[in-house]
């Protein structure tokens, strides 16, 4: 497990220097590498399929064969899509997951779980302090979710390899549920929002990343409400939006001045069976910052498309793989229809652009 973070609170936003950072002071500090994960899921055949013989939950396999991708980038962030450590343990529609989901997570280099989705409430209060205190136990900053102990800071701000970041993370909605008297979940309100871009703003940070859960679900294409919601945020100072919920992959737009949207990264895992649930993206950014220049330059994100394969495809838990290397894996697979299965995703993908991303030309107004 990774050693607890250091945390530092000025002027109320909180600001955290990974481990990864410490490490990185050892080498050149002038490109961060940042890679973002979208949904862990928690279904009830997931943990059917984690439930080991001594009583535990095993998570492991689920990050065995993207181990490597994490380990290139500098910080990894995922959206945790369940409240963790509130029994008793049930998927849909009303998830909490075992603490060793999370832990799972840390342990395999995800740095940042972020909270703020239409999931955090199921369990109601207990579930949402349970799933903030498991969090801090592992030293893993979450964001968007806040209570009178933990909210230390909003936006959470952190400084990694000499890049200070701004996280802006928020959802929709939370399913119609009541957010429980004395917790805080960011939501989609513009008031709010641009109050929080504004401390960003103030942070003093290099990059303003907003981290919105939105959009319609299943749906391969953005709406025109995430549309509406881009171009508020750009205006209020965003540098990237990085997007989740729909559990489906959804365009990556490049904009003519280095900004770009991914507009869902889609499912990590889960056991969804909708068309495109089984698919997702990993999105790998690079940020590079020199002596000279007062404002990191953005490159263009390399997107790598995951596929989720389930207990008895190549293991007998869940577990989630990078397409191409697995393109010329047939062996692997137990069963051939998964690999099948996922060579036809992965052909739909790259017939409906999902697999690269796409210059837009949008003028500074927008």
């Amino acid at each position: 497990m990774r050693p607890k973070r250091n945390r530092y609170i000025p002027i109320l936003i909180l600001f955290a220097v990974l481990p990864s950072a410490i490490r990185a002071a050892q080498c050149c500090n002038d490109t961060l590498k940042i890679l973002f994960i979208g949904d862990l899921m928690q279904h009830k055949a997931q943990l059917d399929a984690a439930l080991t013989e001594d009583g535990k939950y095993e998570y492991d396999t689920y990050f065995s064969f993207i181990g490597d991708i994490i380990s290139q980038s500098d910080l990894a962030i995922a959206n945790l899509e369940t409240p963790v450590g509130a029994p008793p343990y049930r998927g849909y529609p009303s998830f909490s997951a075992p603490s060793s989901l999370a832990e799972a997570a840390v342990r395999n280099g995800i740095d940042i779980l972020l909270t703020a989705n239409n999931h955090i409430c199921d369990r109601g209060r207990k579930g949402m302090l349970s799933t903030l205190r498991i969090l801090d136990s592992l030293g893993v900053p979450g964001t968007g979710v806040f209570d009178s102990e933990y909210n230390e800071g909003n936006p959470l701000v952190i400084e990694c390899k000499g890049i200070r970041i701004a996280l802006v993370n928020f959802t929709y909605g939370t399913n119609g549920i009541k957010i429980p008297q004395g917790m805080h979940v960011n939501v989609m309100d513009s008031v709010k929002i641009k109050s929080i871009m504004f401390k960003a703003k103030m942070s003093m940070c290099d990059l303003i990343i907003a981290l919105p859960h939105w959009g319609t679900e299943y749906r391969i294409t953005e709406s025109e409400e995430q549309r509406k919601w881009e171009k508020f945020l750009y205006r209020n100072g965003a540098d990237m939006i990085i997007g989740t919920h729909p559990h489906t992959p959804q365009p990556v737009f490049i904009r003519e001045n280095g900004q770009f949207t991914a507009f869902s990264l889609g499912n990590a895992v889960s056991n969804m069976t909708a068309p495109y649930t089984r698919t997702g993206l990993l999105l790998m950014v690079e940020i590079v910052k020199d002596r000279y220049s007062w404002k990191p330059e953005i490159l263009e994100p390399e997107i790598i498309p995951v596929w989720c394969c389930r207990p008895g495809d190549i293991t007998d838990n869940f577990t989630i793989v990078p397409i191409k290397d697995f393109l010329d894996k047939k062996e692997m697979f137990k069963r051939k229809s998964s690999h099948e299965l996922m060579k036809h995703y992965y052909e739909l993908m790259i017939k409906n652009n999902l697999d690269n991303a796409r210059k837009k030309n949008i003028s500074e107004r927008d």
